[in-house]
C-alpha cells in the first residue's frame, strides 16, 4: 500500500533464520514477498563457534558476515529482494574499532552488497571504519 508514495519497507531479521526459519519463525522466503529489502542482524558476537564453518565468529567478521549473507541472497533472489545487513561496531568478548567495520563492508561489497546498517548500543561508532573502501 505504500509503493505509491514511494516508501520502502523491509524487516529487520534474526541471522540464524535464513538458515533455520523454524527454529526463529522467520521465513525470508515468505517475508521477502511483502518487503522491498530483508534485514538480517549478522553481528559477528552472536554467532556460535563454527557456524558457517568459522571457527570463532567474532574474531572473523569477514568470513561470518560472507558466508551468511549467501543464505539470505539466495533466499531473496526469487522475489528480487535486496539484503541489507545490520552489522556490529561495538565490543562485545573481542574489541571492535575500524578494522573490524572495514572487514563487514567488505565482505558484504564482495558479495555484492553496498548498503548496510551499523549498530552499537552505545552509539559509540568507530568512524574512522566507515571510510570507503580501496
Amino acid at each position: 500500500m505504500l509503493r505509491p508514495y514511494g516508501v520502502f519497507q523491509g524487516a529487520a531479521v534474526f541471522g540464524i533464520s535464513a538458515s533455520r526459519p523454524q527454529t526463529i519463525a522467520q521465513d525470508i522466503s515468505l517475508i521477502s514477498q511483502h518487503v522491498d529489502y530483508v534485514a538480517p542482524m549478522l553481528y559477528p558476537d552472536l554467532w556460535g563457534l563454527s557456524e558457517y564453518d568459522v571457527p570463532d565468529p567474532e574474531a572473523q567478521p569477514y568470513d561470518i558476515i560472507f558466508r551468511s549473507l549467501v543464505d539470505f541472497q539466495i533466499a531473496v533472489a526469487p522475489m528480487g529482494r535486496a539484503v541489507v545487513p545490520w552489522l556490529q561496531d561495538y565490543t562485545h568478548d573481542i574489541a571492535y574499532g575500524p578494522a573490524e567495520v572495514q572487514a563487514q563492508m567488505q565482505a558484504a561489497a564482495d558479495r555484492g552488497v553496498h548498503n548496510w546498517l551499523f549498530w552499537d548500543p552505545d552509539t559509540e561508532y568507530s568512524i574512522d571504519g566507515y571510510a570507503p573502501l580501496n
